[in-house]
């Protein structure tokens, strides 16, 4: 079995081979092959969405840990830290999609990553957010515990 199929599977494993992966360039001026627009997009989006999801879920896990509180909320915390991590590694990834493609040194891959994922991030964020905030404020956390009768 390859590595990237353990990581990904065998499906997700050679769709990321084929086409998430950016080519070598074969040209002298090392600009890298243009790809199709279904592929530029779908890259960008499965970049920026995997950034999104694992700092979300690394935020909740980190707050959890470390029984992080804003404002006495743990809500809170997990929302701002989980924020700032996928709004992190969502740049991050969408540099590792977009630099490649476009030939972009650090500085303007950054910027361009963040100029391509702030306001689909934002919105997907604070989607996310609210159902949070509505559900725990329907299903409090107390009423929640295995066994609480009362």
């Amino acid at each position: 079995m390859a590595p990237h199929h353990a990581l990904l599977g065998t499906s997700g494993g050679d769709l990321y081979i084929w086409f998430g992966l950016a080519p070598s360039s074969v040209e002298p001026n090392n600009t890298p092959p243009e790809k199709p627009m279904w592929q530029a997009t779908f890259s960008g989006a499965t970049h920026c969405g995997a950034g999104c999801a694992l700092g979300d879920f690394l935020g909740d896990w980190i707050a959890f840990a470390l029984s992080f509180t804003l404002f006495g909320s743990e809500l809170a915390a997990k929302i701002l830290l989980g924020f700032v991590l996928a709004y992190a590694f969502g740049i991050l990834f969408q540099y590792w999609s977009v630099a490649p493609m476009r030939g972009l040194r650090l500085r303007d891959g950054l910027v361009t990553a963040a100029k391509i994922d702030t306001l689909s991030l934002v919105a997907y964020e604070v989607g996310m957010f609210a159902w949070m905030a509505l559900r725990t404020a329907i299903i409090p956390t107390s009423s929640r515990r295995i066994g609480h009768t009362g």
